[in-house]
């Protein structure tokens, strides 16, 4: 069997920066540096245990990020820090040798050729006996942070290793008792400081931004990837969950780093997934394909299997905590049951922000499976009998998502629907309406998408794109119960353009739409909608309004009659009474009758929504009020 264009893609690509790491360290003689503390004036190396606590008695507790807050939680984090503003690191050749060290180790890292870290220093942080600093990840503290540096200054003690979860395996960094040791690593990696058993462990901390922009360099070449994409949109795909087949219009190829919507906006992406980006990218651009970075929500389910009870099991910080067997997060992974990836963010050019478009497994390629990274949230589901022993995993990952460019507006409208509406909005100002008709009919299929405070741009587009299909499909998805009083004028500009018969229909649809809220819709907004109908010279449509919510009026008093549960029935009935009494006083002399007849048929049922319409303030018709008086009294 031919192997499919996709796993051609993804082995092309992991050949790229193959040796590319997520951690990089070296070590430089203790003389090169010298550490002043506001204070406490000079502080030799190496620290012995009397300057230790010196530096403790000046310091604080370190508190960390959590979310947007930053909190003291010692049972998460349990040091001290000296603040930055009181330390003051130097030294002749301080500066030249690290600058040096962060490019050998920016190299290590696969940073984009052409880019330099540039180092900020954070805090100067002590660790006594049995301190330590659970696994977390480092929040970006700067726009343009890529990744942190540790450096490890010379003192005399045992534990407190930086522990780095690199895709599964941990790397442990030990301080040397005379030689500083510096480790690099990229600010999404999970990692900690284990506790310190003995003395006292010192460290400077840096946060890593770049300082140029990336250009790139790439092994791969651009037109491979370029015949791969090509193919990959011109192959059919056919699955057994759909009726039809079709070729592929996206893909999202997945990135191994994590970013924050800041960190991808400004470009700082992170070892191979800059080389990969820059591969794809070229390709695209080659191939006629259009591009943008994106975020992404994974979720996966997948069958486990109990962890082997012969192994021992250890807590983060190599302690044996069960010798008795697994606990509820101990499983090894099997099968991958189900699964979906949806972009919620991406920096396009046309059309950035906030995004919902789902991806089908044939649309997604990654060199990288989600199962290796540390998810942000998962779910497991023991055996229950006849189901169970499954665990769910949730993941934020970032993508470049493709796209060829004769599809860019159904893209984009999937999307963004809101946007598509936008752009539909402008080329009827721009007086060109066969592209507004153009754009209308690649945002058709999602219309559904629509936020219901875009009612008022879709009334006025509407109206504007004079197409009544067009527009028909444009309105489908709202409902009545979301029309107020201030879209009067665009309700009867909508009216002015479309015949009666159109108007109607689409009344029709809206009726049968969501009509949750619609009681408390008529108690509040029927009556001033039709006031600002008719004085919009609207008259029509408060007409063609009020007989709809007739209609409704009759339906519901219908159902709530036939409960069988008196009080029940009584009730419902009564409630349904303001409402009522909204839309009777609407209601003419000519089509009063047929109301009053349509409560009447209901019988002595009825009786208590006719007396709560008798009792209502709202002034109803003479003619209207003595028919419901009559059918009561009967």
């Amino acid at each position: 069997m031919a192997i499919a264009p996709l796993e051609r893609l993804r082995r092309l690509l992991a050949g790229s920066a193959q040796n590319a790491q997520q951690t990089a360290a070296l070590r430089l003689p203790a003389h090169t540096l010298t550490l002043t503390v506001d204070g406490l004036g000079a502080v030799p190396l190496p620290i012995r245990a009397p300057q230790a606590k010196k530096l403790i008695s000046v310091a604080r507790p370190a508190h960390f990020g959590k979310g947007e807050e930053t909190v003291l939680d010692a049972d998460v984090r349990d040091t001290w820090e000296v603040p930055a503003e009181r330390v003051h690191l130097g030294g002749p050749s301080w500066d030249a040798q690290l600058t040096d060290a962060l490019e050998q180790m920016g190299e290590t890292l696969g940073l984009p050729h052409g880019t330099r870290l540039r180092p900020e220093f954070h805090s100067l942080l002590v660790y006594g006996k049995g301190q330590f600093f659970a696994p977390h990840q480092d929040s970006e503290k700067h726009d343009h942070m890529v990744a942190s540096l540790v450096v490890m200054l010379p003192s005399a003690h045992s534990g407190g290793e930086l522990a780095i979860d690199d895709s599964g395996t941990i790397t442990q960094f030990q301080g040397r008792r005379d030689e500083l040791v510096l480790v690099a690593f990229y600010a999404d990696r999970r990692h900690q400081v284990l506790p310190v058993r003995t003395g006292h462990r010192v460290t400077a901390t840096f946060n890593l931004t770049l300082e140029t922009e990336a250009t790139p360099r790439f092994h791969s070449p651009a037109a491979d990837v370029s015949a791969l994409l090509t193919e990959h949109f011109g192959t059919t795909v056919r699955s057994p969950y759909r009726r039809e087949s079709a070729a592929s219009t996206r893909l999202a190829f997945l990135l191994d780093h994590e970013y924050s919507r800041q960190g991808l906006t400004a470009g700082l992406l992170k070892g191979v997934d800059a080389e990969r980006v820059a591969v794809l990218r070229a390709a695209a651009g080659a191939a006629g394909f259009d591009c943008a970075l994106a975020l992404a929500e994974v979720q996966e389910t997948w069958d486990t299997q109990p962890a082997d009870h012969g192994y021992r099991y250890f807590d983060d910080y190599g302690d044996d905590f069960d010798e008795d067997g697994p606990e509820a997060d101990d499983y090894e992974l099997g099968e991958r049951l189900d699964g979906s990836v949806t972009l919620t963010w991406w920096d396009d050019a046309e059309s950035a922000g906030p995004i919902r478009l789902p991806l089908r497994d044939e649309e997604v390629c990654a060199v990288t499976p989600s199962a290796v990274l540390q998810p942000y949230a998962s779910e497991y589901e023991g055996y229950m009998g006849n189901y169970g022993n499954t665990v769910d995993r949730w993941y934020r990952r970032a993508a470049l998502v493709l796209w060829p460019r004769t599809h860019a507006a159904a893209t984009r409208s999937e999307a963004n629907p809101v946007w598509a509406l936008g752009r539909i909005r402008t080329a009827i100002a721009a007086g060109e309406l066969d592209r507004a008709r153009g754009e209308a009919a690649a945002l058709a299929p999602y219309v559904g998408d629509l936020p219901a405070d875009s009612l008022p741009e879709a009334l006025s587009v509407a109206a504007a794109i004079q197409d009544g299909d067009a527009a028909s499909r444009l309105l489908t998805p709202f409902a009545l119960e979301m029309v107020s009083a201030d879209l009067a004028p665009q309700l009867a500009d909508l009216a002015a353009a479309y015949p009666t018969p159109w108007f109607r229909a689409m009344l029709h649809s809206w009726d049968t739409g969501i009509k949750a809220g619609r009681e408390r819709w008529a108690e509040t907004e029927l009556a001033p909608l039709c006031r600002a109908l008719e004085d919009a010279d609207a008259h029509t449509v408060a007409d063609l309004i009020v007989r709809t919510m007739q209609q409704w009026l009759l339906t519901v008093a219908r159902g709530r009659a036939a409960l069988r549960d008196d009080q029940v029935r009584a009730e419902r009935l009564e409630r349904l009474g303001t409402a009522a009494s909204a839309v009777l006083s609407l209601t003419g002399e000519d089509s009063a009758t047929t109301v009053v007849e349509g409560l009447r048929t209901l019988g002595e049922n009825a009786l208590p929504l006719l007396m709560e319409v008798l009792r209502s303030d709202v002034p109803l018709h003479a003619q209207p009020f003595a028919a419901i008086a009559e059918t009561a009294r009967q």
